[in-house]
């Protein structure tokens, strides 16, 4: 028989990217091809607007890479300046020298960017006519021979005034892993389950999840206990199944065929942000006893999908060998514990911790 699960997926944030790259192009030349910072109120997107000088134009993107969390604008009258330390040039690329007043007489101008762990991301980059950012938005400051962060400036007074804001999206608290708990089957029961993902709902970059996952900076939840992962030998599994998981951007069903009766759980994952949270739901099912015995093993790591209590190796058990949990026994072979034409697990009752 086959029976459905659809469990539920919550995700509690918009739709907007962490932008992981930032440059300037000077528009007769070449385009953004991603993202040019948006506009309103008079302003163009021109940061020479009326005046006599190059077109240039701000650009972003997101994607692979570490999210930029902070911009800034550095200014000078003779020269165009240096970024202070802590900070790196955005780039000119297409004729665009990196000079934002590239072409007319005014202020040099360099706009710098910061990449800073456990900072909220930029999602989005706004030109406009005034310092009024919008709720949630912030402006970019200036420093060195001038305070007004007016991407325009130059001294006459006729070019006009150009301001950028940016949002900030969310920063990535926790990541916990956890066996989700699905219903009792009966050996030979097919069951419909959902591997659910829509992480570009997410303004954490998938990067960070997964190297946080790799790094060990998580936690696994097991008998209600919150446990820190400080082991890292079995972090390859879990990151791969979070990856893939990512990467469907939509939910997809699938049918496991179960070789033993007992009680399904399906191993999720939750992602912790301070905009809220999303629950992946991954591919990994294993069988216990029963639903009063939870598995023991982190994902990929029990020697069968038919066993949840024995795990390839100690660093592989979620929270040690209580409840019944075991390792396999030093010289003995996946082969050894899988399932017999009875749907049990072979020599099961032998392994020694």
């Amino acid at each position: 028989m086959v029976h459905s699960v659809v469990a539920a997926f919550l995700v509690g944030m918009a739709a907007a990217s962490p932008i992981t790259d930032v440059w300037i192009i000077e528009y007769k030349r070449g385009n953004c091809d991603e993202v040019e910072a948006t506009t309103g109120h008079g302003v163009s997107g021109n940061l020479n607007q009326d005046t006599k000088g190059d077109d240039i134009r701000l650009c972003s993107s997101g994607g692979s890479g570490k999210p930029i969390t902070d911009l800034k604008m550095f200014k000078d009258n003779k020269h165009v300046p240096d970024c202070g330390s802590g900070w790196s040039k955005v780039q000119g690329r297409d004729g665009a020298n990196g000079d934002l007043n590239q072409g007319r007489h005014g202020k040099y101008e360099t706009l710098c960017q910061r990449n800073e762990d456990n900072k909220p991301p930029i999602v989005d980059l706004q030109l406009r006519y005034n310092t009024n950012c919008d709720d949630g938005w912030h402006l970019v400051s200036s420093t060195g021979s001038s305070s007004d962060p007016d991407f325009n400036e130059h001294g006459h007074g006729n070019g006009k005034k150009m301001y950028l804001c940016y949002q900030l999206g969310c920063t990535l608290t926790d990541i916990v892993g956890y066996w989700h708990p699905i219903q009792t089957v009966s050996k030979n029961d097919e069951l419909e389950l959902t591997q659910d993902s829509d992480f570009s709902e997410t303004k954490v970059s998938s990067s960070t999840v997964i190297d946080s996952i790799t790094h060990s900076k998580t936690h696994v939840s097991h008998w209600g206990h919150k446990i820190k992962t400080n082991i890292k030998t079995h972090t390859d599994t879990w990151s791969d199944t979070v990856t893939s998981t990512i990467h469907l951007h939509s939910s997809a069903k699938y049918t496991h065929k179960f070789k033993r009766a007992g009680y399904a759980w399906q191993w999720w994952t939750d992602v912790e942000t301070s905009c809220g949270k999303m629950t992946l739901q991954t591919r990994e099912v294993v069988t216990s006893e029963s639903r009063d015995d939870h598995p023991c093993c982190y994902p990929g790591e029990a020697v069968s999908q038919d066993d949840a209590a024995v795990c390839r190796g100690m660093d592989d058990l979620l929270g040690g060998t209580d409840h019944g949990c075991k390792v396999r026994k030093s010289g003995e072979t996946r082969d050894k514990f899988q399932t017999n034409d009875e749907g049990v697990v072979g020599n099961a009752t032998s392994i020694l911790v």
